[in-house]
């Protein structure tokens, strides 16, 4: 009689541990044993937006406003540094079978530091100046991204344009500039800009991982993504021209 009541606790046991296993691993996205492909897009929190970290060459297109001359290289020189951002959108409308609209903020940070001649042009004047610029934006954001959602296909072309305004400010050897007229060489600027670009969806490397994430954070999906960047950015033709043309790249993460 014990044997028979150990027989059967040991296979209710097992079967209750196989029972756990399949419920454990098909669940999140209807993979069961390999015999149904793995869906990383079912079984996922609610998605509201998304944040990107951009890194990318940032050139302000100051010479253009000048027919011949070139201030801006001639002090700086004519390779780009490098500005670091972040951006935010709120995914607010979702259009069935095409992708999702919303607002979008972001903001930049860009530093160029260089040695200009004073204008005696005398051999050795030489002296530090610095410029820096900050970008910040707001666009509306379409991204298409009904070939993930309905056809496994990892890619999600997006569009953003907007408006952007930047502050912006130069020193002369560790002073604030400033013009023969005694204007001081700091300001702001608007103008429009648009932005294009892809993202790559990361999911399907670690499927399980990603819902797991999911369930744990609230991060529905993680993207790599690369993007052009078109800026006027001169109050109009009044101002300065800080906008830029340049790439950006990036992580996001949508939650």
């Amino acid at each position: 009689m014990n044997k028979a009541l150990l027989a059967l606790c040991l296979a209710v046991a097992v079967t209750s541990s196989r029972e756990a296993r399949a419920h454990q691993d098909d669940a999140p996205g209807d993979h069961t044993h390999g015999t149904i492909p793995f869906d990383y897009t079912r079984n996922r929190s609610p998605q509201y937006g998304a944040i990107e970290l951009r890194f990318g060459p940032y050139r302000p297109n100051i010479d253009s406003e000048f027919a011949g001359a070139t201030p801006y290289e001639d002090s700086f020189g004519a390779k780009p540094s490098f500005s670091i951002g972040i951006e935010g959108s709120w995914q607010v409308l979702r259009i069935p079978y095409f992708g999702t609209l919303g607002p979008g903020i972001g903001l930049h940070w860009f530093r160029k530091n260089g040695i200009a001649e004073f204008t005696s042009g005398d051999p050795g004047s030489g002296h530090k100046n610095s410029l820096w610029i900050l970008p910040m934006y707001g666009v509306g954001v379409l991204r298409i991204d009904v070939l993930a959602r309905e056809w496994k296909i990892p890619l999600v072309p997006y569009v953003k344009g907007g408006l952007a305004f930047a502050l912006w400010e130069s020193r002369d050897a560790g002073s604030l500039s400033v013009d023969d007229d005694g204007t001081r060489a700091r300001g702001s600027e608007i103008g429009p800009q648009i932005q294009g670009g892809i993202m790559v969806l990361l999911d399907p490397l670690q499927p399980q991982w990603a819902i797991d994430m999911d369930n744990s954070t609230g991060v529905n999906h993680a993207y790599l993504f690369a993007e052009w960047w078109m800026s006027d950015v001169n109050s109009f033709g009044s101002g300065m021209q800080v906008g830029t043309r340049t790439w950006v790249a990036g992580l996001a993460l949508e939650f």
